[in-house]
């Protein structure tokens, strides 16, 4: 068959489309006509050639304005038609979508995983009703920091208080279950009678506590059991209820499980309760007693101003009637989810800061992305406004393109998130609360969604103003050949500042972190770490009711484990270095006296076993150290830490001093010795006041105390097995709670810094690349429009380094100028990492220096493939182009 000549459809074409349009529109279908006759056949291009024809006299039918052919479609059909063009352009484009959907997938996988975090961590709070009436009430120390309170002050603010609706009060407790051999130690409270009630918690089986089994006679007979611990341990049978149970070798009955959804976030590891039983003149509830937590829920119709000042009102009034008991007067209230949150809030905080960035840089870099593309498709850009698109079309077009990206990127991204909560989860570190009821959603899902279309139109909006601009006559002028204005230009040079200044903050961040860490670790502990393990033990019943046959116990442990293979070192001490222990008692020296003793200072206590301090490596600075002779008939004596006697002695030799410990029937001690400092409550808090006495002269018998071994420095858990043993040959029945190293305690006290630079160090990376990849991507788009120019150049003589440096100077520019930005931002900002530096300042010259070099760096190594493409120009190609 012979091929139809296109004279007729080039004049249906120039009488219904005249002018420029038209033109254009012949010269490109003649040209892609003769194209298919060469390669497909006369035939087939004869029917593509009448069907294209057709297809635009239709679409371009000139219309009068009255037709009622002209009223507007339904806006759903041209999103559809969009749609259809946007998943075409992205098949046509495979690696354009690919950068674009992995990118959108990093940055929306990074913030949701952190939202799925926050969300129920800090936007959530307490899952208690009415959270935010939830109160602690704490005594101020003596710098006015919240301290523990004593059950005197408990019971007169609950009988005085008219602005609280419930009160409660609370303190540890560690339980016994089990027996010979299978003995196993529960992490627990005893609470007041109203304990659930102030929290707004009921029990699901069995019901709560009754205010007369808050009480001597009923003291630890009942309890109630943790649903997990209810499971676990008996199966989740109903039957419990009114069934007896052995605990710490006594019969309670069972009469309560809490729900499933209960979360015990006063004491996260808390799977057991039983009624505090205090009474007024018992030993632990003195009034300088200060060992309980207390909660309270503030009444509906009072403010948080009132109650604070009628609490201020019933302290004035204690102090008043018992001024040697207080230091001062006044309560620190703390709001329970403030409370919860303390420690974590700057952490997390400063890592949803960092997703938001990432998230920043990787929308800024779409956004370059597509005026990138823009430049291979202002050809399609300039035919369709030339057609009679209006800017609406276009803008809509590029906008949906961008939608429907950032959408398939959020898909990916919910798949990153999910392995993002993994690993976020693994890494946390210990204290964050809630961490259980961290997951991927439907909430996660729909704020991912959200979040994926405001990118996409962020990142769609600038590309759809840039082809709504793309002037037909520009591109005729080209020769057809793809054309970028100044504006653009300058938009991606812009936004290529961004992207460098965004990975300089992110890469700051992680700098200070790095070296605050390193300045962290390398903290003196005051003990050798390495080769240390601890086991901790507790007594219990009624055949270690004598302090002496406790102290025997101990005794035989030691004895035995010290004759273990591999044992260099063994001793038992009542609380461990960087262990979270927190027990700290009054001190009061024979030669100064306070008018107020609640005005005298305080120091943690260690009542330690014979050879604690050779086993720790521990310094022994003046004096002896604690030996066997001192026992229980022995004059009582006493070493104190070098922070100690400088703080209470001054410049007084504080050998031989006396001090009490505790209150005015404690006994007169002698200093016989001067230990070096250790760190008890953190790396990062300074050396506090201690004190060391013999176990055997403690006032009471703990029955509680932590074995440590010195064994293998290379792994000391090697002679856990043997230890065990040994112990089990003394009492099967003693439960061995945890094994944790030293060493574990020490990296333990790193975590939040540890983890937050993990987190830092996976932005900053995945910022500094995706800046380069933007650095990159403007270059190499401004070799191929400076194509002609740089032929010519070097056809006038210009050298390959000439060209080369003028790529360079480009890269560095545009870098310059993005360090310069992100210092100042950085400088602004870092304050918000303050409370996780230690001992580096925000603004430290070194770690500034470090990452603008870095930075600086990349961006001459993100020019040398435009600048290689450019150096390799041939000059006879560029002017035969031109």
């Amino acid at each position: 068959m012979t091929p139809m000549p296109p004279s007729l459809a080039t004049r249906l074409l120039e009488a219904r489309l005249p002018g420029t349009v038209g033109e254009f529109l012949v010269g490109d279908l003649e040209e892609a006509y003769r194209a298919r006759v060469e390669t497909a056949g006369s035939l087939r291009a004869n029917c593509w050639y009448w069907w294209e024809t057709a297809m635009v006299l239709v679409r371009r039918w000139p219309r009068s304005a009255t037709s009622p052919s002209m009223a507007a479609a339904p806006w759903w059909r041209g999103l559809r038609g969009d749609v259809r063009q946007g998943l075409r352009v992205g098949r046509r484009a495979p690696l354009f979508t690919t950068l674009v959907v992995l990118t959108f997938a990093l940055g929306l996988g990074a913030a949701g995983a952190i939202f799925s975090v926050l969300h129920p961590v800090l936007l959530q709070g307490a899952p208690y009703p009415d959270a935010d009436r939830l109160v602690t009430i704490n005594d101020p120390d003596n710098h006015g920091e919240a301290s523990n309170i004593g059950y005197p002050t408990f019971t007169d603010v609950a009988r005085e208080s008219r602005s609280l609706e419930h009160l409660a009060a609370m303190s540890s407790w560690t339980p016994i279950l089990g027996g010979r051999g299978d003995a196993v130690q529960l992490s627990g409270q005893r609470v007041t009678h109203d304990f659930f009630r102030t929290l707004g918690v009921q029990p699901s089986l069995g019901r709560d506590f009754l205010p007369e089994e808050d009480s001597h006679a009923g003291r630890n007979a009942v309890v109630i059991l943790g649903h997990g611990f209810w499971q676990a341990r008996f199966a989740g049978d109903s039957g419990i209820i009114g069934r007896t149970i052995q605990l710490s070798d006594r019969a309670v009955t069972v009469i309560g499980v809490m729900p499933r959804s209960f979360e015990s976030l006063l004491s996260r590891t808390a799977m057991v309760w039983a009624p505090l039983g205090y009474e007024e003149g018992d030993g632990p509830a003195c009034r300088d007693c200060r060992h309980l937590r207390v909660i309270a829920r503030r009444r509906a119709s009072v403010t948080p101003a009132t109650l604070q000042a009628e609490l201020l009102q019933i302290s004035t009034a204690m102090v008043r009637q018992f001024p040697g008991n207080y230091a001062r007067a006044g309560f620190v209230i703390i709001p329970l989810n403030a409370l919860l949150l303390r420690n974590v809030r700057p952490v997390l905080l400063a890592i949803t800061g960092a997703v938001a960035l990432l998230l920043l840089i990787a929308c800024v870099n779409v956004t370059n992305l597509f005026l990138g593309r823009g430049l291979l498709r202002s050809s399609e850009f300039a035919v369709r406004s030339a057609l009679g698109a209006g800017s609406v079309p276009l803008i809509r077009q590029v906008l949906v393109e961008a939608l429907l990206l950032a959408l398939a990127g959020g898909i990916l991204g919910a798949g990153i998130a999910y392995a993002g909560v993994r690993l976020l989860v693994h890494l946390a570190p210990p204290g964050i609360p809630r961490l259980d009821q961290v997951t991927v959603n439907g909430t996660v899902l729909g704020f991912l969604f959200l979040l994926a279309t405001l990118c996409g139109v962020i990142a769609g909006t600038a590309p759809a103003i840039a082809a709504r601009r793309t002037n037909l006559g520009g591109l005729l002028r080209a020769g057809g050949r793809s054309i970028i204005g100044r504006t653009s230009r300058q938009l991606r040079a812009a936004l290529v500042v961004v992207e460098v200044a965004v990975a300089l903050v992110l890469l700051t961040g992680t700098g200070l972190l790095l070296r605050s860490l390193d300045r962290l670790l390398a903290v003196p502990t005051g003990f050798d770490a390495p080769g240390l393990v601890s086991l901790p033990l507790q007594t219990y019943g009624s055949r270690y009711a004598e302090d002496a046959t406790v102290h025997q116990f101990y005794a035989r442990v030691l004895d035995q484990v010290r004759s273990v293979p591999g044992v260099s070192g063994a001793a038992v001490v009542s609380q461990l270095p960087l262990s979270g222990d927190f027990d700290t008692w009054g001190i009061h020296t024979e030669v100064k006296q306070s008018i107020n003793p609640a005005d005298d200072p305080d120091g943690f206590r260690y009542a330690i076993s014979p050879g604690y301090l050779a086993t720790m490596g521990i310094p022994l600075l003046r004096g002896r150290d604690i030996t066997p002779d001192d026992n229980a008939t022995a004059p009582p004596v006493v070493m104190i830490n070098a922070t100690m006697a400088r703080r209470i002695f001054g410049t007084a030799d504080p050998l031989e001093q006396r001090l009490r410990i505790g209150g005015d029937q404690s006994p007169l001690r002698t200093v016989v010795g001067i230990t070096g400092d250790t760190r008890q409550q953190g790396l990062d808090v300074g050396p506090e006041s201690q004190i060391y006495l013999p176990a055997v002269q403690n006032q009471f018998a703990d029955s509680r105390m932590v074995l440590v071994v010195r064994g293998p420095r290379a792994d000391p858990a090697l002679v856990v097995p043997a230890v065990r043993e040994a112990i089990a040959q003394i009492d099967p029945t003693v439960p061995i709670a945890s094994v944790v190293t030293m060493t574990e305690y020490v990296q333990l006290n790193a975590a939040t810094r540890r983890f937050a630079l993990v987190l830092f160090q996976l932005f900053g990376a995945a910022a500094l690349t995706l800046a380069a990849l933007g650095l990159y991507g403007v270059l190499a788009a401004s070799v191929i429009e400076r194509t002609r120019e740089i032929g010519i150049r070097s056809a006038l003589g210009a050298t390959s380094g000439r060209i080369l440096g003028q790529v360079a100077r480009s890269a560095l520019r545009l870098a310059g100028l993005g360090v310069v930005v992100g210092l100042a931002t950085s400088l602004a900002g870092t304050g918000l990492l303050q409370s996780l530096l230690f001992e580096v300042s925000p603004t430290d010259q070194v770690t500034y220096f470090a990452v603008c070099g870095l930075l600086l760096l990349v961006s001459l190594v993100a020019a040398i493939v435009p600048g290689w493409r450019a150096v390799r120009v041939a000059p006879a190609v560029a002017l035969r182009e031109e």
